[in-house]
């Protein structure tokens, strides 16, 4: 605890309040540019229109241009797994695997080693975001980032007198998510939780999939769902793939067999699909060794 404060005196509280655009700033058009180059290029022009939606879209779509931003602000030095793109509609209620609802961070394909600051900033940033596009005024955005960053260090407080393992089984549960709302916004939470109760692995089989000769097939939703014939690179879709995407044994590296985990819920091997979330590429085949 000392050893925390301590670093108060290296980088103040006050520092972390304060912004200034570096002269050499990046083009943030240049980074999502960049970004794009890895990316399903069909794809591209959908991703820029949903972050052309609002404000808030364009916040949640370009994480790189304030990491970017971050990259140059104050930092502590006490890295995390951080969450790489923190922002308030990252967070959800979801059931644990004794099927208690419990509120937590739902996304976590962008973790990466980084200062704890950075995710902090970005949900509290998200949040004054969210606010403003929500119809609310600059008192009630701000209030809705303090209100962040106050909980965080009530949290970090509290964490940091606990073990390893108390942690680890800390939850933060429906009833400890009611009680903190208000009495109308408790029972927008209610159907909220009962909605997210019912759902399943079989809810989501049924709603995601459809029965083709027997066979679970994916649901096309063009363009942002299809299935693909051929690679990006004119690879019949499938052939069988000489170059490990993924090795995940020692007998795939040293076979040079592919072992690519299948996306979603493995269903219909040797095909290629495409999801708009992220614009890439994503296969299904599995070869055997």
């Amino acid at each position: 605890m000392q050893a925390g404060k301590a670093l108060r005196s290296q980088v103040p509280r006050t520092s972390h309040g304060r912004f200034e655009r570096a002269a050499d700033r990046a083009d943030p058009v240049a980074i999502l540019e960049a970004q794009n180059e890895s990316r399903v290029q069909k794809l591209v022009p959908v991703r820029f229109a949903r972050m052309l939606a609002s404000p808030f879209a364009f916040l949640r779509g370009s994480a790189a241009v304030m990491t970017a931003d971050l990259s140059t602000t104050p930092v502590t030095g006490m890295g995390v797994g951080a969450c790489g793109d923190m922002h308030v509609s990252n967070f959800g209620v979801f059931a644990s695997a004794e099927r208690n609802l419990i509120f937590a961070i739902n996304d976590f394909d962008e973790v990466h080693p980084g200062p704890w600051e950075w995710d902090l900033k970005r949900l509290a940033a998200s949040a004054a975001v969210a606010v403003r596009f929500m119809g609310g005024d600059k008192v009630a955005a701000e209030e809705s980032a303090r209100a962040i960053v106050r909980s965080y260090r009530k949290r970090m407080r509290r964490y940091a007198e606990m073990g390893y393992l108390q942690i680890w089984y800390d939850r933060i549960d429906e009833r400890a998510v009611l009680d903190t709302l208000s009495p109308r916004a408790r029972r927008g939470a209610e159907r909220m939780m009962d909605k997210a109760r019912a759902k399943g692995h079989v809810s989501v089989l049924e709603k995601l999939t459809e029965q083709v000769d027997g066979e679970h097939r994916i649901i096309e939703e063009v363009p942002l769902i299809v299935r693909e014939t051929h690679t990006a690179v004119g690879t019949p879709a499938n052939a069988r793939s000489t170059r490990c995407c993924r090795p995940i044994s020692n007998r795939c590296r040293s076979t040079g067999a592919c072992c690519c985990r299948a996306i979603a819920l493995s269903i219909q091997p040797a095909r290629w699909w495409v999801s708009a979330a992220s614009g890439r590429a994503a296969g299904s085949s599995c070869c055997k060794a």
